[in-house]
């Protein structure tokens, strides 16, 4: 992320008591949105504005990609599980 929208989304994580969890940055359920994000014309400027900038890009996911991810879950997660298996 560039470096203004890294820290307004990490104003919004801490303001709102949000733990980041430990999440590749090139993960595809991010990535996806992450795009739509960055076709958008206007930069949020605000962080309520990213805030409803993502939620109006994650309902504009079609469900085919949802679905996609949902089902790509085991095995994304067997893969975490065989690199990091604590």
């Amino acid at each position: 992320a560039r470096p203004h929208r890294a820290e307004l989304i990490n104003n919004f994580l801490q303001e709102h008591q949000i733990t980041r969890m430990a999440w590749p940055a090139q993960s595809p359920d991010w990535d996806k949105l992450k795009r739509q994000l960055s076709c958008r014309q206007h930069a949020p400027q605000t962080i309520q504005g990213l805030n409803n900038a993502v939620g109006e890009e994650w309902e504009a996911l079609p469900q085919e990609c949802l679905n996609n991810l949902i089902s790509s879950m085991p095995r994304r997660c067997r893969e975490v599980h065989r690199k990091r298996p604590h």
